[in-house]
Order: C-alpha cells, then structure tokens, then sequence
C-alpha cells in the first residue's frame, strides 16, 4: 500500500488548478489575543462526490495559539492543519490529502473544542504559511451541496507558553479489514523524550472501538462513532524516547466483502491523532 504514503503526502496544489478569485483570506492581522478565524474555505460539491479542498495562508504575525474549534458545516468530513515551507503560493485549489509537512491540528464530524493544557501552546511564527486541508463528502444523490469550512483559534502570549505542542498521526498506511468484528493492532514509537497530553482517535464508517497502549498501560479506550469524534485529553503523561504505543481498531465489516486503507470515507482509516510536546517540526505519519 505505498500508494496511501504517496497519497497522504500529496502536496496542495496539483494539477494546475487556479486559486479561487473570491478566495477568504482571513488569518491573524495584529497580535491581539482571543477568539478569531485563522482560515476558511468555500467550496461546492456535486451529488454523491468527495474531494479535498487546499487554503494555503501565510500567516503575518507570531502566534500562539491555546485553544482550536473548527468551523465544519455539513460536508466536512474532516479537517487538518498544517505548516509547510510555502513553496506553493498562497490561495484555495482542489488538492490531495495533509498538504503540509507539520500538522498542527486535525478534526473530524462531531469533533469538540479542544484546549490545550495551562502553559501549553501551537506556535505559528511569523511569515509562515498554513494549510488548511479538508477532506469534504456530499453524500445527497440529487443536490448540490456547498459550505464554508475551517478552523478558528484563541490565542495566547507568548510569555503564558512553556511548552510548544504539535499533533502527530499514529497509525498505518495500509491493512485490510475482513468481514465480521475485526480489530487490528499497529505500532508507533517515539523517537525522543515527550510528553502526551490528548488523543483524538480517527477511522471511517465502520469503526467501532480505538485502544491506545502504552510502557505503563492503557492510554484510551473508548467506543468510536463516525458521527461524533471526539478528543479525549490524557495524563499529561511522559513518553521516553523508544516508547512504543500500540492502537488498536476495531471494525464492524457488514459490508459483505473486504474493506481497505483508503482517504475515501468509504475506504478506511485506523489514526490515534496524538498531541504532545516538545514539538519536533517532522512528518505527521507515525507507523512501525
């Protein structure tokens, strides 16, 4: 399955497409504190299609950020946000999925508010560009479905942050899923000293159950519904280098036949999003 590597790591922007003239491009304008958007995206869907929508936005002033609520109409099927190294112009085009190298956030259907823990913070330095990547899905046979979608952010001084945190994805690029009740195991290790503070579990339609192990236990277990993903914050509890977690999903495969890894909603998923710290600034895929 290297083709789900190539996929999840396909860059923003592919093909050619033009940015949207009318294109929203909110981000922080000065360095005040509090609620505000920090990037959108308007988009349209056929009947009965999929596709991702890319919002590359570079942001002007040093931010912090201690809280994320995302902005997901109906349609919106899931959301991450990333920093990239802003090759690629700012602007709003059709793309594939995590088009930033550094994620920083993610959400799914249902996903809560999430505040990070007191003296803990995302960093966007100045002049970086971010990307909003949103898997959409119209699941109507016969209508037109459009939306305004993306994330918005409570920010925080920088003298409140002790601790940078980023987002990490655990999980395979690659299994199948039989017929009946299946749970699978994968594995992801740390590769230096951190601290793990929350865990949002991700899979598709036909996930059931996520369990997260860890050197001193069980981190996460929790029933899983497509319709209702939430984050659960943890310890905070500290991961020393070489620490090996252990997710668990478990699918309830009605379909009648195999199901695979794929980004289609239909295909499927088996990530626990991590959220720790110190951030390292690299890929956002952990998979043995």
């Amino acid at each position: 399955m290297r083709i789900g590597l190539v996929l999840l790591l396909a860059a923003c922007g592919g093909g050619g497409a033009a940015p949207a003239a009318d294109a929203p491009t909110a981000t922080p304008d000065a360095p005040n504190l509090g609620w505000r958007t920090l990037v959108t995206s308007t988009w349209s869907l056929l009947p009965s299609s999929e596709k991702y929508r890319c919002a590359r936005r570079t942001v002007p002033v040093d931010t912090w950020i201690k809280s994320f609520r995302p902005v997901a109409p109906l349609g919106t099927h899931h959301t991450v946000l990333s920093i990239d190294s802003g090759t690629i112009p700012d602007g709003d085009v059709d793309c594939g999925p995590i088009a930033g190298f550094h994620v920083i956030y993610a959400s799914g259907i249902g996903s809560n508010q999430f505040d990070l823990p007191a003296g803990t913070g995302v960093r966007i330095p100045a002049g970086t560009q971010i990307v909003l990547n949103l898997h959409l899905y119209n699941t109507d046979d016969a209508h037109m479905l459009t939306g305004t979608s993306g994330v918005e952010i409570d920010a925080v001084a920088a003298s409140e942050v002790q601790n940078e945190a980023e987002a990490l994805l655990a999980g395979p690029l690659g299994f199948t899923v039989l017929t009946g009740i299946q749970p699978l195991t994968f594995q992801c290790t740390m590769s230096r000293n951190v601290t793990l503070f929350a865990v949002a579990p991700h899979m598709h339609r036909l996930g059931i159950h996520m369990k997260v192990d860890g050197p001193g236990g069980t981190i996460l277990d929790q029933d899983y519904s497509f319709e209702e993903q939430r984050l659960y914050p943890v310890g905070p509890l500290a991961l020393p280098a070489g620490s090996v977690l252990r997710t668990t999903c478990t699918w309830n495969n009605n379909t009648g036949g195999p199901i695979y890894f794929g980004d289609s909603t239909d295909a499927e998923m088996c990530f626990a999003i991590l959220y720790r710290y110190p951030a390292a600034l690299t890929g956002p895929i952990c998979s043995d």
